[in-house]
């Protein structure tokens, strides 16, 4: 049966932040992935804009987050854009592959922990756009790109290669429907059946995310879009080891949906659904997915971006759920380090004047995944006590200082109630039908939601 999932009730295990690195170059950056060393340090990417002028960078931090060395993409070629989904793989022995390249060529680097380049290994082909994604899988990599043919229409490319820049085999995906923009985002292989799935996008239809299936020899078994009703754009796939998939994109905020082997959506899970999301990343913990990215509110016109961070488990529910730090901050990614420990990349506005060329800097955070988030205000609110829940009709609100306003949204995410600054105790539900509410405060502090259950 599907199952649609707005916010469970907000549980005050959420995530810790153990420490936080800003890296400051005199100019605009933001961090966009990252990969560990062997030296227990980390290989941070990101793009930095100086005055209009975008240019891609390596640096390298020790274990104590020192940084030890820098460099640009005046020293590699990252072709005709910069691409915030960008994926590094990790060798064995903990060198870095990334892709990146020209009209007509994919360029494959291999840079070592000391910021040398072992290898710049180039696959021409003729009818090439773009590849700026690299997989790992068992003894090999998938690098994911996309062609274009004289007609004009763009089908996905997958290379096979090693970590030495041998191409094993080549992967022209028939995609069988007409399309000249798409956007690949990521493949897996399952845990279970040993296909393969992409996640693409047809940014010429308004519901563009698509999964295409295909089998251990690389043909198409199946290509799905999403049955939903309004716009959408998919972002990022993980695999459960029971099969199923979690699926991250965004709509007017971000959603998760858990879908089955087949491609068939199980549950619907939303997030921020009243906000616009500025980016969005995922990564698995085995039970769940752990989501982080950075949103904007619709009515806020200073485009003040706000950190969020919100978990879902594999039956859909969201587990945790919060936003804080709000001025033009987001993260890019989320990275497993070791057991429940997690790396989040992005950028954080360091309090310059916004005509200034150096407004942002790269924005590292450490999170252990299970404790209450240490970097929010600690006068900031954490559960609004609400009672009886569920309830036959009316419900009362323990109100805590702070609050600035209320929304109450009903199960389709309409807000029906809207409070600013005189929030009531009591609200009256008996007149609504029953079903699950959202209730959504917000501070000074960040924002933070809870689920009622009218009977």
């Amino acid at each position: 049966m599907l199952r649609f999932a707005f916010v469970l009730l907000f549980c005050p295990l959420i995530l810790l932040s153990q420490e936080t690195v800003i890296l400051d170059h005199d100019w605009n950056e933001f961090g966009l992935t990252a990969q560990t060393t062997p030296d227990e340090g980390l290989i941070v990417y990101g793009y930095q804009d100086s005055l209009g002028f975008l240019q891609t960078f390596f640096t390298k931090l020790d274990a104590n987050n020192q940084e030890e060395w820098h460099i640009n993409s005046e020293s590699f070629s990252i072709g005709n854009f910069i691409d915030t989904k960008t994926k590094l793989a990790k060798t064995n022995n903990g060198n870095i592959l990334f892709v990146g390249g020209t009209d007509n060529n994919i360029i494959l680097y291999k840079l070592s922990p000391d910021g040398d380049f072992l290898i710049q290994k180039e696959f021409n082909f003729s009818n090439v756009q773009t590849a700026s994604k690299i997989f790992p899988f068992e003894d090999h990599f998938i690098i994911l790109g996309l062609t274009t043919f004289s007609d004009g229409k763009e089908n996905i490319l997958l290379l096979e290669v090693t970590e030495d820049g041998e191409l094993l085999d080549t992967h022209q995906i028939n995609l069988e429907e007409w399309t000249d923009w798409i956007w690949p985002t990521s493949i897996s292989q399952h845990p279970i059946n040993k296909d393969y799935y992409i996640l693409w996008n047809n940014r010429n239809d308004p519901k563009g995310t698509r999964i295409t299936r295909l089998n251990e020899l690389f043909e198409v078994v199946w290509t799905k879009s999403l049955d939903v009703n309004y716009q959408n754009l998919g972002l990022e796939l993980e695999l459960f080891n029971n099969g199923d998939l979690a699926l991250l994109g965004e709509v007017n905020g971000n959603f998760v949906f858990i879908l089955d082997e087949n491609g068939d959506i199980k549950t619907k899970t939303f997030s921020y659904f009243d906000e616009k999301s500025f980016s969005a990343s995922m990564v698995n913990t085995g039970q769940s997915v752990l989501v982080a990215g950075g949103t904007v509110e619709p009515e806020d016109l200073d485009l003040e971006f706000g950190f969020f961070l919100f978990e879902v488990d594999v039956e859909g529910n969201i587990l945790t759920d919060t936003m804080y730090d709000a001025r033009e901050n987001a993260f890019f990614d989320i990275l497993p380090l070791t057991d429940n420990q997690y790396l989040l990349t992005g950028n954080k506005h360091n309090g310059n004047f916004p005509a200034s060329a150096n407004t942002q800097d790269v924005y590292l955070e450490f999170y252990q995944h299970g404790i209450l988030n240490s970097t929010s205000s600690p006068n900031a609110f954490h559960t609004l006590p609400v009672f009886p829940n569920p309830t036959e009709g009316n419900i009362n609100l323990k109100l805590i200082q702070g609050i600035e306003k209320m929304h109450i949204y009903n199960p389709s995410g309409i807000a029906i109630f809207q409070y600013e600054q005189m929030i009531p105790k009591e609200i009256d539900l008996r007149q609504l039908p029953n079903g699950t509410y959202i209730i959504k405060i917000w501070s000074k502090d960040g924002s933070e939601v809870i689920q009622v259950v009218k009977i």
